[in-house]
């Protein structure tokens, strides 16, 4: 079978992204691309710092692992394997028409490309999601990332640990990630609980540098708890931010990415093998049943990690001990279950004491 990957952008391109990758996705990645990941990062780090507002709550390092990256060196890297791997990069081809029934893609340019499956992977605002129909995608429930790119020296203090922040934005949070000579600053949060996103993003990176720089902010959307049970019909599938695949509370996405990629490719080949394409997007749903699963909890969990009251209480539990932010990192490494972090937090919550739960 061969493969054709179009791309409206030249490579290597920037594109918003935080950058921060977890150990979850070093392991599927090493599963699926083999034992590359070290072109595909630019820096470590062994823990993270936990903010409330500006107000550190709880600081983890020498623990585990994670990755800082841009993403410009990140897909390159991906293209660089797929092609070596036989695919043919078609690099400047912005789809402009999708026809699901026949299966072919009509170019900005005039070019028409048609094939026996389809896969999008074409990002929250997808053409194919579009053309397929795809329900469920509720604007109130996409957020939108803002973020730049500083010079280290911007910052007048060292920053040597990803830094998450709690309560700078409604239902989601803000974050500064060190990167060699650079730091990634951003926030991102649902839209329909944070119209005045830019201004939210300012104050913020004026209190991370103690004062405001002279920057526009680049935005993007990101299907955040948004993602559709039904991501494909027949031989045409979606898959990453297309399918809304990100994770819940944190946003991850490259991760859902790379494992959702896979198993559409693997679905592919089973119906092709089978002598029936249509099957494909059968198949897909049933594969994605974990992922599906893992984002059941997490949508339950992100209730106990973005209401007011309840992150206050959240926060207490991680200033009080190193084991809350310790299992959160496992959580990332996809090493505990959601499902028992949530239990774990429940059972930390259960028992504060009364006195102290009131005044939170």
């Amino acid at each position: 079978m061969t493969v054709a990957i179009l791309d409206s952008a030249v490579f290597p391109r920037e594109k918003l992204c935080g950058g921060l990758l977890s150990r979850r996705t070093e392991k599927l990645f090493r599963a699926h691309f083999g034992d590359s990941w070290q072109n595909a990062v630019i820096q470590e780090a062994a823990g993270a710092s936990f903010y409330s507002g500006s107000s550190l709550v709880r600081s983890i390092d020498g623990y585990s692992r994670l990755y800082l990256t841009s993403r410009s060196l990140f897909d390159q890297h991906l293209v660089t394997l797929a092609c070596r791997a036989g695919a043919r990069f078609l690099q400047q081809s912005a789809v402009k028409d999708v026809d699901v029934a026949a299966c072919q893609v009509r170019l900005a340019d005039g070019r028409n490309y048609g094939a026996k499956f389809l896969i999008g992977c074409d990002g929250a605002n997808s053409r194919i999601a579009k053309a397929l129909g795809t329900r469920g995608r509720k604007r109130s429930q996409m957020a939108v990332g803002l973020e730049i790119n500083l010079p280290a020296a911007e910052v007048k203090r060292p920053v040597t640990l990803p830094e998450i922040y709690f309560g700078v934005v409604k239902w989601g949070y803000g974050w500064v990630f060190p990167k060699r000579d650079c730091l990634t600053v951003g926030v991102g949060g649902l839209t329909g609980q944070n119209p005045d996103m830019k201004e939210v993003f300012f104050r913020f990176l004026a209190d991370v540098c103690g004062r405001l720089p002279d920057v526009t902010p680049k935005g993007h959307p990101i299907p955040y708890n948004n993602f559709t049970r039904n991501p494909g019909r027949g031989n045409v599938l979606l898959a990453g931010d297309a399918a809304g695949l990100v994770e819940p509370i944190t946003g991850e996405g490259i991760a859902f990415a790379i494992q959702s990629g896979r198993i559409a490719a693997e679905s592919v080949l089973t119906a092709a093998g089978n002598g029936r394409p249509c099957d494909s997007a059968k198949l897909y749903r049933q594969n994605l049943r974990e992922i599906f699963r893992l984002f059941r909890y997490a949508s339950v969990m992100r209730l106990l990690v973005f209401p007011r009251q309840t992150q206050r209480l959240f926060l207490s539990v991680l200033a009080r001990s190193e084991t809350p932010a310790r299992k959160f990192l496992d959580l990332l490494a996809d090493e505990i279950e959601y499902s028992d972090y949530a239990k774990f937090i429940v059972g930390r919550l259960a028992g504060r004491p009364l006195r102290a739960a009131k005044g939170g």
